[in-house]
């Protein structure tokens, strides 16, 4: 039921003020991020900031805390986190006061909130994630993309995001003698393991969406696959099944793992933003919310 939402300016190295907002309720507070400016020694202006994100459970608690992770002032190369808790309406900075390293590639600007814990991932290496009751940042395992056949490869594109207690991870396999697929792994809840939950051939969608396909596929000139295709969520219902939420030009559509339907969601031909052909939004312009009247 809260976002956090970030808010920036188009003048150069304008900082940029970040908001915790109730659509229901229409309120709103801002977060202020001196301290951390402060801890870092560095000035606003200089726009450190790696990645805010919010951990929120109203199941647990109507108080919600923000994570921040930041340059240190020393180097490009050490972390630092700091912890924003409603309940006190103040900073700290986390990880037990100490600095952190990790590989160049961590996904920072993708954190999800699951379990507890802000969940950082690297496609192609090992994860890392930041317990936030432990106050501690622990390497987690590998998402096991393992080609089928000689010659796939794993797309560079990918949506990463947590549904109703259930942690995805979605990316698209592109194959070299047939269409691409698409596979949908899980975590495990003691973050033990990533296991292939969905498997869903791509050519369904282009049988239902010939649209998608932009350009014809060639393995031998080193070209890419060009879909205009887009997975803009992954959720599971109560019951546990499953369904993808994706955008192709001008709609937004779901697709149902159980029985393999495609629902239309919207129709965007008619928006003043639509272009044919084109897609809109990314797996970054959409997010499951439930109505609330939690205070910010």
């Amino acid at each position: 039921g809260l976002l956090l939402l970030q808010v920036s300016y188009n003048a150069r190295n304008a900082p940029k003020d970040y908001h915790i907002y109730n659509p229901t309720t229409r309120r709103s507070r801002i977060l202020q991020l001196t301290y951390i400016f402060h801890s870092n020694i560095v000035s606003q202006s200089q726009s450190q900031q790696l990645g805010l994100y919010l951990a929120y459970d109203p199941s647990k608690s109507l108080d919600y805390k923000v994570i921040c992770v930041s340059f240190t002032a020393y180097s490009v190369y050490t972390y630092q986190v700091f912890v924003y808790d409603s309940k006190f309406q103040s900073w700290k900075v986390a990880n037990g006061g100490k600095e952190f390293v990790v590989p160049y590639d961590v996904k920072f600007c993708d954190g999800v909130y699951w379990n507890g814990k802000i969940h950082w991932i690297r496609p192609k290496g090992e994860s890392y994630y930041f317990d936030i009751d432990k106050d501690c940042v622990v390497q987690s395992i590998q998402i096991p993309l393992v080609e089928r056949w000689r010659g796939d490869r794993v797309s560079d594109t990918y949506y990463f995001g947590n549904s109703n207690g259930h942690l995805h991870f979605v990316t698209m396999y592109l194959r070299q003698a047939s269409e691409s697929e698409l596979r949908v792994f899980e975590m495990q809840d003691d973050c033990s393991n990533w296991s292939l939950r969905y498997r869903m051939d791509f050519v369904d969608i282009l049988c239902y969406f010939p649209e998608v396909r932009r350009r014809e596929i060639d393995f031998r000139d080193g070209d890419t696959v060009d879909y205009a295709f887009c997975v803009l969520g992954m959720v599971r219902e109560e019951n546990g099944e499953g369904f993808l939420v994706f955008h192709v030009p001008g709609k937004v559509v779901a697709y149902k793992f159980k029985d393999k339907s495609f629902v239309e969601l919207a129709d965007l031909r008619a928006l003043h933003f639509s272009r044919k052909g084109l897609l809109k939004f990314g797996c970054h312009d959409a997010y499951e919310f439930i109505e609330s009247l939690a205070p910010v």
